[in-house]
């Protein structure tokens, strides 16, 4: 990397070209621990990497090989060139102030940070990509010179594989830059480095490069299927998450939610897609999609007050209110969504969702808690049980609500005689 003083605020970028444009001594924004900015940002920072060498595949470059000093991998990610992506990794946790963070083992970490400084750490490359997307936007640069082995560029770096390797090299330039003096012994960040592979490819092979790093590492079943894109059901559920109000709302790495900020979790939508559209070839799949999205962004504007945009303190105080954002209750929203597939009237009849019911002495939502078609769902305790035969009476509640009032009065009516027996 080219060495080039300059500074961004407090912090020292030098090695970092192209960053003239910054104000100086601007505040930076508030970053989780590991200093990593945790999303996707389009930026346009010049950064540049020397004794670059390609590795040729059908003679074409398939990925740049370098090795960077641990300060020089600390700068990219100060300056957020350097950048975890949710989507092609394990996943991100939100704290109750809303900062995230990679999913990452803090105590795989500290074994790692005592490795290096007894200079026994034997860890592999850094695996980082380039999404090919970035490269078509205005004003991208990327440009390898094969006579000085030199990259110069602007876009965005992932990490695709190397999290904790790399939050160990963040502690180890953090020690050395806290202690003034008697550093010997220490391991000196500019001379410690780590070999790097910078692949350029889409979002979809970034996640097969994640997924085939972690073949023998444990992550979450979620996240697993996450990530293999190969099915259908996957593919309908990841246009949900590109396209959909569902957006930023869908839990990817696990099967739970109420800790997130979440609505749904990935698991479960893309499973209730499999098992009631049943989604066979790509043209199927693009038109279950196409509506699904559409679907999804209705059914977020009927329940506005619980699926809407919110921070993640209201989301708690909204899981208490009704059955809206209840995640054995999504087998109904999907039932829905498949009752009313190629339906004309699809939107009137979801906004029946949100009518006013009545039901023996009940009045009110059918979401609401207190109503008794409920009560079959719920153990001797009142707990929700997420069994077949309940997922089964959810979904025939909720599909005859919408377009069968006949049969879910007659639904109505049979239950409550099992309750009055029961």
């Amino acid at each position: 990397m080219s060495v080039v003083e300059k500074e961004i605020g407090n912090v020292d970028v030098s090695g970092v070209s192209g960053v003239e444009g910054v104000e100086k001594n601007k505040e930076l924004p508030k970053k989780n621990k590991i200093g990593i900015f945790v999303g996707e940002k389009d930026i346009r920072q010049d950064w540049e990497i020397h004794s670059v060498l390609p590795i040729y595949r059908n003679n074409e470059i398939f990925s740049y090989n370098f090795s960077l000093p641990i300060s020089e991998i600390c700068k990219l990610m100060d300056i957020e060139t350097l950048q975890y992506m949710p989507e092609i990794q394990r996943g991100k946790k939100t704290s109750t102030s809303g900062i995230d963070s990679p999913l990452i083992n803090t105590t795989k970490i500290r074994e790692i940070v005592e490795h290096i400084k007894k200079n026994e750490f034997f860890g592999g490359t850094l695996n980082w990509v380039i999404i090919d997307k970035y490269l078509e936007k205005e004003n991208a640069k990327f440009e390898f010179d094969n006579d000085s082995n030199t990259i110069l560029a602007n876009l965005p770096i992932f990490l695709t594989d190397g999290m904790h390797r790399t939050a160990a090299a963040k502690i180890i330039n953090e020690l050395w830059n806290k202690i003034k003096r008697n550093k010997e012994g220490m391991i000196d960040p500019e001379k410690y480095e780590f070999p790097i592979s910078l692949i350029i490819c889409s979002m979809d092979d970034a996640k097969r490069m994640f997924a085939e790093s972690t073949k023998n590492a444990k992550i979450s079943k979620v996240r697993s299927e996450f990530l293999d894109i190969g099915s259908w059901k996957n593919y309908i559920t990841t246009e949900l998450i590109k396209k959909s109000e569902l957006k930023n709302k869908i839990e990817t790495y696990s099967s739970s939610i109420k800790s997130t900020n979440n609505i749904v979790s990935f698991s479960i939508l893309s499973t209730q897609i499999d098992n009631q559209f049943k989604p066979k070839t790509k043209i199927e799949s693009q038109e279950i999609a196409s509506y699904l999205i559409e679907f999804m962004d209705n059914l977020v504007y009927i329940f506005s007050y619980s699926m809407g945009d919110m921070d993640i303190s209201e989301r708690k105080i909204m899981r208490e209110r009704d059955y809206s954002l209840e995640l054995l209750f999504w087998h109904g929203y999907i039932s829905v969504a498949k009752a009313l597939y190629k339906d004309e009237n699809w939107k009137e009849k979801l906004r029946k969702l949100k009518q006013p019911i009545k039901i023996g002495e009940f009045t009110g939502k059918l979401l609401d808690k207190n109503n008794p078609l409920w009560n079959y769902v719920k153990n001797g305790a009142g707990r929700l049980v997420n069994g077949s035969p309940q997922q089964s009476f959810i979904r025939k509640v909720f599909s005859t609500f919408v377009t069968d009032e006949n049969a879910f009065n007659e639904l109505v009516k049979e239950t409550l005689e099992k309750q009055k027996v029961g």
